[in-house]
């Protein structure tokens, strides 16, 4: 899991077990050691594409630029997913079965 410096969400990924990648950042320190610049190279990469998929995906189908009714942030399915939620997820599942956005080094 990605996240940006400042989100704590370590008991969440925990419940999930899965690991957590942040940018490395220079508290107390002058400078990044090489291998955190390294890494934090790496996620940047990532990151980079992560963005272009989501902005391909919320630029692909335009449910997802309008308004939606308030009433599909509220209704919550067996599974505890909301209306906008299936929505999304098919949006995705869908940008997946799409030619890919992402380049490959």
């Amino acid at each position: 899991m990605l996240a940006d410096r400042g989100f704590n969400v370590f008991e969440s990924i925990g419940l999930k077990h899965a690991e957590l990648n942040i940018p490395a950042f220079t508290k107390g320190k002058s400078q990044l050691s090489p291998l955190d610049v390294e890494t934090t190279r790496k996620i940047a990469h990532v990151r980079i594409q992560v963005e272009r998929v989501i902005g391909c995906v919320r630029q692909k189908y335009s449910i997802l630029q309008s308004t939606l009714p308030i009433t599909q942030l509220q209704t919550l399915d067996t599974q505890g997913l909301t209306t906008v939620d299936k929505i999304a997820r098919l949006c995705c599942a869908l940008t997946n079965l799409s030619d890919s956005v992402v380049t490959r080094e």
